[in-house]
C-alpha cells in the first residue's frame, strides 16, 4: 500500500468542512483538525445559523474521521470507508443547508459552498473507490471549500 502524498493546501483544506468554526490556518491535517474541532459548539437561535451549524457538527464527525486516516497516509479499505461516508455527509450537508432559511447574501454565501464542495465530492469518491484523484485538482478544490467556509462564518458572525 502507497502512503497517501497531499501537500500542505490540501491538509489545511482537509478542514474543509470542519465548517463552523474552521480557520483554514494550520499547515498539516493534525493542527488543522485540532484548531477546527475547537468550533463554536452554543447553538445560535438564528434558524439559519442554528440549521447550519447542526448541520456542519454531524458533518464535521465525519470529516474528522477522515482527516485522521488521511493522516495515517495509507490507501487502504477504512480509509475508503472514511471517503465514502465523507462523500456522502457532504451530500447530506449541502442538502440541508440549501433548505435553510437564510438572507439572500448568506444563501449566496451557502450556494458558493455548495457549489465548491461539489465539485470536491468526485475527488473524495475517488479515495472511497481506492484511488488517487490528481493532487494539484484535490488542492484546489480544497481550498475553495475552506474560502467558501470562511466568507459563510464571516457572514453569520461564526468565528
Amino acid at each position: 500500500m502507497r502512503p497517501i502524498r497531499l501537500a500542505a493546501g490540501a491538509a489545511v483544506a482537509l478542514c474543509l468542512l470542519l465548517l463552523a468554526g474552521c480557520s483554514g490556518s494550520g499547515s498539516s491535517a493534525s493542527s488543522t483538525t485540532s484548531s477546527s474541532v475547537a468550533a463554536t459548539t452554543t447553538i445560535s437561535s438564528d434558524p439559519c445559523r442554528a440549521g447550519y451549524q447542526a448541520a456542519a457538527a454531524r458533518l464535521n464527525s465525519v470529516a474528522r474521521n477522515f482527516a485522521v486516516a488521511a493522516q495515517n497516509g495509507q490507501m487502504n479499505d477504512q480509509f475508503a470507508g472514511f471517503a465514502a461516508n465523507y462523500r456522502e455527509a457532504m451530500t447530506t450537508f449541502n442538502t440541508t443547508v440549501s433548505a435553510l432559511p437564510c438572507s439572500g447574501t448568506v444563501k449566496e454565501d451557502i450556494a458558493q459552498l455548495v457549489a465548491a464542495q461539489t465539485r470536491l465530492e468526485p475527488l473524495v469518491a475517488q479515495f472511497a473507490a481506492g484511488q488517487r484523484p490528481p493532487v494539484a485538482e484535490f488542492n484546489a478544490a480544497t481550498s475553495a471549500v475552506a474560502d467558501a467556509v470562511k466568507r459563510l462564518n464571516a457572514a453569520l458572525g461564526i468565528g
